[in-house]
């Protein structure tokens, strides 16, 4: 099991009553090899909508490279969403 944790206006695709103040988490099936674009596919989540992201708190940097294994958190940030770091996009890592 993968256990998917949404910020910002993503939620609303998997809550719709989800408040913005609130975290919406999921959790679905690992898939064996399954890549993190692969995962944002089953999600039916576009990378241009998608902010920064994370897996096992660690920032994913490269979809293709980064492959999710059962027991994974990961964190999925809508795009526009500011962190303390000022934000870095999956389209534009790294961003300066």
């Amino acid at each position: 099991m993968i256990e998917i944790h949404i910020y910002g206006y993503l939620k609303k695709k998997f809550d719709e009553n989800a408040q913005l103040s609130e975290n919406t988490t999921i959790t679905i099936q690992s898939n064996k090899e399954e890549n993190f674009l692969g995962l944002l596919k089953r999600l039916e989540l576009s990378t241009e909508n998608i902010g920064d992201c994370f897996l096992n708190h660690k920032i994913i940097s490269d979809v293709k490279s980064t492959f999710i294994h059962d027991k994974s958190r990961i964190a999925i940030f809508s795009r526009g969403m500011q962190l303390i770091d000022g934000g870095l996009y999956l389209k534009n890592y790294p961003q300066k």
